[in-house]
């Protein structure tokens, strides 16, 4: 009994959750860039179209600018952790609970599924996973962007450039940093989905084997136009996974973009940049299935209510 397009079903309500995170990133990014422009703005009106940046130094405006926009790029890692926790926590019980639904449905046997607390999501979630340190690199990336927009906006000063150029200039600098930040929130989710997949799995596995049926993991290298890519190159090592089963301890044998092996849970947490934006999942199947006779509510929200 193969389960992969039920996975699929699950992947699609993860991607709904994923990008209302997403656009709740993107909120926080458009709220820097109205109060900076804000104060962009006010410079212009009192200046006029081309500022003196000598009489800015002079008066301390350019100082105050400059620790001004300094000041409201640097809420923006805050707000962003929160909202990426927030994410990771949602989509990890998300995929353990789907994993259940998916498995006791399908057999219509019980398999002693149980919730998940908070306190236990985020213990699993944050600590063995976050080998790439999303929360630093987010840092990093901002860190470099403040410098980038208070060194354009000075430049622009010195050009002479007119409010709308300037304004312009920073719109593109922070839509860099949206980018760069919807990756980590994409690569950190898909870690998340695929960790909580790995926990329901490892408890329907070890539940069917006491009722004598065994079931199997897959990586299922999602090969199309939007997966992982270098220089427009499909990532290779990762379509090969799809003809590699796991070891009896469950792990997969991962070839990384640096030709370096490694035992790995699956994809998404192989703790290296093969897990940038990678779009590989966990799927399972059972083999030799037998058909139980419990009545296992037929709907997610039904079983999460009646099982959990």
């Amino acid at each position: 009994m193969d389960l992969t397009n039920l996975f699929y079903q699950g992947d699609n309500l993860d991607v709904r959750i994923i990008k209302k995170f997403e656009r709740d990133l993107i909120r926080i990014y458009k709220t820097a860039l109205e109060n900076i422009r804000a104060e962009l703005a006010q410079i212009y009106s009192i200046y006029g179209e081309k500022p003196d940046p000598a009489m800015l130094r002079r008066t301390g405006r350019l100082k105050a600018l400059q620790r001004n926009i300094q000041l409201e790029l640097l809420k923006i890692p805050n707000a962003f952790n929160a909202t990426l926790k927030e994410a990771i926590v949602t989509v990890y019980e998300q995929a353990y609970n789907w994993t259940g639904f998916i498995s006791e449905s399908s057999l219509q046997t019980g398999l002693d599924f149980t919730k998940l607390s908070t306190s236990a999501i985020r213990a699993a979630v944050f600590n063995p996973y976050d080998k790439i340190k999303w929360s630093t690199r987010n840092l990093k990336n901002i860190g470099a962007m403040i410098d980038r927009v208070r060194n354009n906006i000075t430049e622009g000063l010195i050009q002479g450039w007119g409010f709308s150029k300037t304004a312009h200039e920073l719109t593109n600098e922070l839509n860099i940093g949206i980018s760069k930040s919807s990756r980590i929130v994409w690569t950190e989710t898909h870690r998340a989905q695929q960790a909580g997949r790995l926990l329901g799995m490892n408890k329907v596995i070890d539940a069917a084997e006491k009722i004598g049926m065994k079931a199997l993991k897959h990586w299922d290298a999602i090969n199309d136009k939007h997966s992982h890519k270098i220089k427009g190159t499909k990532i290779k090592n990762h379509v090969e996974m799809e003809s590699i089963d796991p070891n009896a301890e469950g792990l997969f044998l991962f070839t990384t973009m640096d030709g370096i092996k490694k035992l790995v849970e699956g994809p998404g947490l192989t703790g290296t940049s093969d897990d940038i934006q990678c779009r590989c999942q966990l799927t399972m199947k059972f083999l030799d299935a037998k058909q139980g006779n419990n009545k296992i509510p037929k709907t997610f929200n039904k079983w999460k209510e009646e099982r959990l």
